[in-house]
């Protein structure tokens, strides 16, 4: 006979396991794009997405590093930049000024919808996207730059490993790419409660050399939760 208790230990002992890092770099349900679409599809953007903002120990200093020592930093003005999972359009508002051409994709039409209301006026540079997922319909070395903050944290490895293959497809030589990720192995207390993925650090790293890119970095500093990782990787050659 199964006894409440023997019930408890035993989600102790799964939950356990689960954060120790024994299922780190699997996919799961939950991470899965039908999963996340239904997720975003249905969320509250009214605050749009500047909630997350908030939870950064000091939100303006955080916002004021972010931008500088990672956005400004890396996509630079005058560039054909793609974001990936723009949401309401929170990092958009600071890459519509600096951008040549900005292609925003998004797995969720609610999204786009947002982003196309959001910068009605202000978006002959902006094209919109609907995706499933891939960025295959990307035609090949025609991005400068990629930027994704708050989205690769909810995405399943296998799903990450295939974005930056066509990553680096779609980078000009000398392009660069910043992903915000997280790191299952480096949360205090496991990952559940920020909603991550399992994908690791290591994992992203492996990712981004087998698909010919360079290692720019890894940040840890720069992210509004700890246990978070920004990865900077760059195609080889000089951009033009």
């Amino acid at each position: 006979m199964v006894t409440t208790t023997h019930l408890f230990k035993a989600i102790k002992h799964a939950l356990n396991f689960r954060i120790s890092g024994k299922f780190e770099n699997v996919d799961s349900f939950s991470h899965s794009v039908k999963a996340n679409r239904r997720l975003w599809g249905s969320y509250d953007w009214s605050q749009r997405g500047d909630e997350w903002t908030r939870k950064a120990q000091n939100p303006e200093s955080w916002l004021s590093a972010l931008l500088e020592n990672m956005l400004y930093k890396y996509m630079d003005k005058n560039r054909e930049i793609l974001e990936i999972g723009p949401g309401a359009g929170r990092w958009t508002e600071y890459l519509q000024p600096i951008a040549k051409r900005l292609v925003l994709v998004d797995i969720t039409p609610k999204c786009i919808t947002l982003c196309r209301e959001r910068f009605a006026g202000r978006d002959k540079n902006i094209q919109y996207h609907v995706i499933d997922g891939e960025i295959g319909f990307i035609p090949d070395c025609s991005i400068d730059r990629v930027w994704s903050y708050d989205v690769f944290v909810h995405v399943n490895p296998s799903d990450t490993e295939l974005y930056v293959k066509n990553i680096s497809r779609i980078l000009r030589p000398g392009g660069i790419a910043v992903l915000h990720h997280g790191s299952w192995n480096e949360y205090e207390g496991g990952a559940v409660a920020g909603f991550r993925s399992r994908t690791t650090a290591s994992a992203v790293q492996t990712f981004v050399r087998n698909a010919g890119l360079i290692l720019v970095e890894q940040n840890r500093e720069l992210v509004h939760k700890k246990g978070d990782v920004i990865t900077v990787f760059q195609k080889e050659g000089s951009m033009q």
